[in-house]
């Protein structure tokens, strides 16, 4: 037998579902594969656009997104996105319960 690698492509990631996710998960997909924002993504260059300054969010959502994006093009099988769920939580404690992950347009 010759063991031949399979080769994953990148952006092919899942992510896994943490209770009501499934509808964020489809739009963080949906994101994660438009070419342009990816592309400022992975380059970095979101890095200096980030508004650390916000009263509420810190930057921190951003952070944690880019961060998740990130993930999403190692070529990794699944990811769970435990951290960026935990830090909208953290900036709005609506969102601590699940059901608020349910409704997309909630989170947009």
């Amino acid at each position: 037998f010759i063991y031949v690698e399979k080769i994953k492509p990148l952006g092919l990631t899942g992510l896994a579902n943490l209770g009501n996710t499934c509808y964020i998960n489809s739009a963080i997909q949906c994101i994660a594969n438009t070419p342009i924002f990816t592309q400022f993504i992975l380059s970095g260059k979101y890095r200096g656009e980030i508004n650390v300054e916000n009263k509420i969010t810190q930057g921190k959502i951003g952070i944690a997104f880019s961060s998740l994006l990130e993930s999403l093009w190692e070529g990794k099988e699944y990811i769970y996105p435990k951290n960026f769920k935990s830090v909208i939580a953290s900036c709005d404690t609506r969102w601590s319960d699940n059901k608020m992950f349910k409704n997309l347009y909630n989170f947009f």
